[in-house]
Order: structure tokens, then sequence, then C-alpha cells
């Protein structure tokens, strides 16, 4: 049976299909051609690779993912499946504006998760476009307008809470997380100054107001790359790679976005106009201010700083160059509010 019939036709014979091409994927890589079916091409992620596969013959030009988790790495393909359900039972009242990319299927015994592709454009795409062709409105334009949805879509995230109880497992978490991170920098030698990754962990510790702090469920990776908009009249947002969400404290994925953002000012693709631009237009559909002095933004830009040097440095180790300046900026910062914080102690007799 054709692809193209296979893809249209939902059953069991999609399974089996798929569940063979994706264990042929998974030993052959790029150069797999079965029926219509071919690898269009392929990316090389720290933990994952992901296939873009397309079905020759098909009107529908479908287009489908299959990610494939690598050998030794712990990507938790089955954890990304919970949180794509978890996510679309969330927005399941927001008429198909706000989704998730829609699941083909999960092979567990390959290790390996099938997608849909996405409607609209990434994020990330429009961002670089603007970013090489300043001059064009309409396309700075299209940039803030997917970044103002895309901060809607976090609104509406955030506002389905996980309770009270929450906070206490999520201080304990990142508490948890921070001591993990600080053993694995010391571990792999990292350039970075142990001094500044010991604040940003105590800074985690330092977490007040508990009952105050709600918690929903955080994307956990929300960066330009990891968003599609479409334009049907209203903005449609759909949210790829599901594998980091987790309970969260409010404003996580926010100072997530921010913190990615800032760190791209530092690199020649992309031009700062365009990059404010697509901030001030995030922060307007976000519709809320992240209290930045208070212990929960303090933490949680700790916790953010401490987990891209983890990811840098690992990178870093496998052999890819990096920029390691990108976070220490960020870090002096938060070592002068672990020193405000502490002095603010002492003055307590704390």
């Amino acid at each position: 049976m054709a692809w193209s019939n296979k893809l249209t036709n939902r059953d069991q014979r999609l399974d089996e299909a798929l569940r063979l091409a994706v264990a042929e994927i998974r030993d052959r890589g790029s150069e797999v051609t079965i029926d219509d079916l071919r690898v269009v091409r392929w990316q090389q992620t720290l933990i994952n690779r992901v296939f873009e596969v397309c079905v020759d013959k098909d009107p529908t030009q479908s287009t489908f993912f299959v990610k494939l988790a690598e050998t030794g790495m712990d990507s938790d393909l089955s954890r990304e499946v919970e949180n794509m359900a978890l996510f679309k039972a969330y927005f399941a009242d927001s008429n198909q504006r706000f989704k998730v990319v829609d699941l083909v299927g999960f092979y567990p015994e390959v290790d390996a998760l099938v997608v849909y592709g996405c409607d609209g454009i990434c994020l990330i795409d429009s961002m670089m476009a603007t970013s090489r062709w300043l001059a064009r409105q309409v396309k700075r334009d299209t940039s803030n307008r997917m970044a103002f949805s895309l901060g809607e879509w976090l609104r509406s995230l955030e506002s389905r809470t996980l309770g009270i109880g929450k906070p206490h497992e999520v201080r304990n978490r990142m508490i948890r997380e921070a001591d993990t991170a600080l053993e694995r920098l010391a571990d792999m030698g990292t350039s970075a100054p142990l001094r500044l990754i010991e604040a940003c962990r105590q800074l985690i510790r330092q977490i007040e107001c508990l009952p105050e702090c709600a918690v929903y469920l955080a994307h956990g990776d929300l960066h330009p790359g990891n968003v599609f908009v479409s334009e049907n009249g209203e903005s449609t947002v759909t949210v790829i790679d599901l594998r980091l969400a987790r309970p969260q404290f409010i404003g996580y994925d926010a100072m997530y976005f921010e913190h990615v953002l800032a760190q791209s000012w530092s690199l020649a693709r992309y031009n700062p106009i365009a990059i404010r631009g697509v901030l001030d237009a995030f922060r307007l559909g976000y519709g809320r201010r992240i209290e930045t002095g208070s212990s929960v933004a303090l933490a949680l830009r700790a916790h953010l700083v401490l987990a891209s040097l983890v990811y840098f440095s690992t990178i870093a180790r496998n052999g890819t160059p990096i920029r390691k300046f990108m976070s220490w900026i960020d870090m002096r910062s938060l070592s002068s509010s672990y020193n405000a914080l502490l002095v603010k102690q002492s003055s307590k007799g704390l």
C-alpha cells in the first residue's frame, strides 16, 4: 500500500508500517527510501536524532518527524508522550488556537517518537529572516505578531495552576538539581568560576514565600525553535519538544524565553533591533510582569544559568565550539543579588 494511503487511512497497518520504517531509519539514517517515503533532512541534538520524512505522491504533502533517542542518553521519550497528552487536555477549550504537535506514534521498542509536521512558520525562522532583511517592515511585524501570540499561549498555560502543595515539591527538586549541576560542572572542569556557580546554588536554596507561589506545568524549553505560528485569521500557536515539561514556578517559561533571546544578542545572525521587537511583543502578549527582585525569581534565574552551563559545557566536552561567556553576565548579577540577600539576612540577625 502506498504511504499516501497509509497516512490517510489510520489503522494498525500504518502503525506496523511506521514501526518498520522507524527501525530502518535507526539502522540506516538518511539513506532510507521505502515505497514513496524518504528522509528529506536530519539533525543531531545533544540527546536525539531528528529525521524529517516526506511522503511523495501524496496530494496532502504529508510530512512527519522521527525522533530517535541516542543510545545511552536519557531522552525519556515516554515522558514526552505523557506531556503531550497533558498539554492537549489543557488547551482543549482553546478552539484549536493553542495546541501541541500531533502525535503519530510512539515505539518504545526502538526508542522512537513520530509526530506530524506543524502548520505555520517557526518563530526562529521568522526571526532569522527579520534579522537578514530588517528593512522589510512586514517581516519584522510577522515575528512580533508571532511573539505576541506566544505570550498569549503562555498566559493561558499559566492560568492552569497545579495546586497549593506543589511549591514545596518544586523547591526541593530545584535544590536537588542545583546540587547535581554543581557536581557535574566541577567534574567537567568548566571554565566558569565555581564561586559564581555556588552563588546560583545558594540562591535556589533561599526560595521564600512558597504559599503564595503558584506552580504550573512548564514547557521547560520554550525557545523560538520550538514554536510554530500560523496566520489563519486568528494566530494559532503550536509547540513541540515537551520532553522537559514538568511542574515549575509561574514565570519560568517566560524567563527562559527571555534568557534565550538575551543570549542571542551576541550572535551575528540576529539583529538587536529585531530581538528587542520580539521581546517587547512577547511581554505585551504575556501580560504580566515578573518580579525580578523576589527570591523565587532570583532562584529561577539561577536555575536557568546552571542548566545552560551544564548544557554548553557538555557539548563543549563533545567537541562542539561554543561561546562560553554566554551566561557570565547573568551569573555576576546573580552573585550580587546573593550577596545583597546575605546582607539582608545578617541585618535581621539570621
